[in-house]
């Protein structure tokens, strides 16, 4: 059955085998050809300088950098100077004496002063810093988030463009052949072998497969926009990357356990509110220990000239200040139960999430699944109407087919490749978003060892089916082989 599948049945190998390098090995990895994989990287190092959501993360975690730095000042030495001059000139009245006078007196002063201070013991200066670095963790593990999302945007990005042309491809074909088939019938209304009303019907048939290409390229563009507005005005997708021929991962063997498992011990967005649950745990901790006192040490020398002989000219001093709260108005209490409030919503916060991603993780992982084996049988339906469509059309030119027969053909294979491609958006869906809530989506090479291969569109021509079913359904047979094991005569 993996054989079957590595023919050809859809773009969907969103990534691969799962490896453990970082995202700056993988592309080294990568060979030189043109791979896919490296195309998706260079859009996502693109996305990554021009995603307005993600500079915003990246400007967080480096704010909280700094603030670990401002926290971390706190602990350490301060040091100062000053330095002052001034000119004086004093009038000074002696009102107590018998006789009143007054003495006028000039001088100069000039004095500075260099102190330091050092915190021997203050509790809540060290519980500020473990906060700080508990925040600014969690602002990086919300980089690693929006990096994953943002990576999971760009292969669906990818993805949704493949669909959307081979949606075109289709539509296309079948309006071309619905403008033969009504030129056709123009003709032999005109050579009277065909009446009006079935001329009207060609028409109308005609008009909607216009309106399906219309359709079509309008989800194209709209695929296409989305990519460039991610990664530049220079994103594109190469005209010969195709839905077909290309390989589908197989989903990997595991149990659901083991998906809650790695979501627990990896998901970078639980990781960022973990940490912001210690972040809110040490601001409680912060507020208890207003209750303890502090102790800091300081010292200071200064030296000074003053006209005036009573002056001190120099000083030096040396000291331990002690501080301890005695009574705040209920201010510290007060602080506490509001952190023991916040802590509890932290906490809250985070089960919900946890319970959120695993219901997501498991979800995924199950559509997954279902989506797997929707493309097995689509793959052969589509395969099984694109036979139809030329039988019905060899026994149309031969008289022994109608029209009508022919059109429903045409309408069940295109709807048959419209499914087809649903079922690989569907499956594009779920493996980003097992891989995004897994924390694997950039670590795994995207089509890591698939090239750009040259790509021929499926053919509408008729064939000759004769006692096998030729070389043009070797596919149909392969797709066959699971349902029947012994071989059918027709594929012998």
């Amino acid at each position: 059955m993996i054989a079957i599948l590595n023919r050809g049945v859809i773009l969907v190998a969103i990534l691969g085998v799962v490896v453990s390098h970082p995202i700056h090995s993988v592309a080294a990895e990568l060979d030189a050809s043109g791979t896919v994989s490296q195309m998706i990287q260079q859009h996502f190092q693109k996305a990554r300088q021009r995603d307005g959501d993600h500079r915003a993360t990246e400007a967080a975690a480096e704010s909280a950098r700094h603030a670990v730095t401002i926290a971390e000042s706190g602990l350490g030495m301060k040091v100062s100077a000053a330095a002052s001059a001034f000119y004086t000139d004093r009038t000074e009245a002696q009102p107590s004496s018998p006789l009143s006078s007054e003495t006028s007196r000039q001088f100069t002063s000039s004095q500075a002063t260099i102190s330091a201070r050092k915190p021997l013991y203050r509790l809540k200066d060290q519980l500020t810093v473990d906060q700080a670095r508990a925040r600014y963790l969690s602002a990086k593990a919300l980089v690693d988030a929006s990096e994953q999302r943002l990576f999971g945007r760009i292969v669906m990005a990818w993805i949704e463009i493949l669909v959307s042309r081979d949606r075109v491809s289709s539509a296309t074909e079948s309006e071309r052949r619905a403008h033969l088939i009504r030129e056709e019938i123009e003709r032999r209304m005109q050579a009277g072998e065909s009446s009006v009303d079935q001329l009207g019907l060609e028409m109308s048939r005609h008009m909607a497969r216009q309106a399906d290409v219309y359709d079509a390229n309008v989800r194209l563009k709209i695929a296409e926009r989305a990519l460039l507005d991610l990664a530049g005005g220079d994103a594109v997708v190469p005209e010969t990357v195709s839905l077909q021929d290309t390989p589908l991962t197989p989903v990997p063997d595991q149990p659901e356990t083991a998906v809650i498992a790695r979501i627990e011990q990896e998901n970078p967005e639980l990781l960022s509110l973990r940490h912001l649950e210690d972040a809110a745990r040490l601001e409680r901790e912060k507020a208890i220990a207003e209750k303890r006192p502090s102790i800091e040490g300081y010292i200071s020398v200064s030296k000074g000239e003053n006209d005036t002989a009573s002056y001190i000219r120099d000083e030096q001093r040396i000291g331990i200040q002690v501080v301890m709260p005695l009574y705040t108005s209920g201010l510290i209490d007060a602080a506490v139960a509001q952190a023991e409030a916040e802590l509890q919503k932290a906490q809250a916060t985070t089960w919900a999430a946890l319970s959120r991603l695993q219901t997501s993780g498991v979800s995924s992982l199950a559509q997954l699944r279902l989506a797997q084996s929707r493309l097995v049988s689509s793959r052969f339906h589509l395969q099984a109407t694109a036979l139809h469509v030329k039988s019905t059309e060899r026994g149309y030119l031969a008289g022994t087919s109608s029209r009508g027969e022919l059109a429903r053909a045409e309408l069940e294979h295109l709807q048959a490749r419209y499914r087809h491609g649903e079922f690989a958006v569907q499956y594009a869906q779920a493996w980003a978003t097992l891989r995004v809530v897994t924390a694997m989506m950039i670590s795994t090479p995207v089509l890591s060892s698939w090239t750009v291969p040259s790509v021929e569109r499926p053919s509408f021509q008729p064939i000759s089916l004769g006692p096998s079913l030729g070389n043009e359904s070797s596919l149909l047979c392969e797709s066959l082989f699971f349902l029947y094991p012994a071989g059918l005569p027709q594929c012998q």
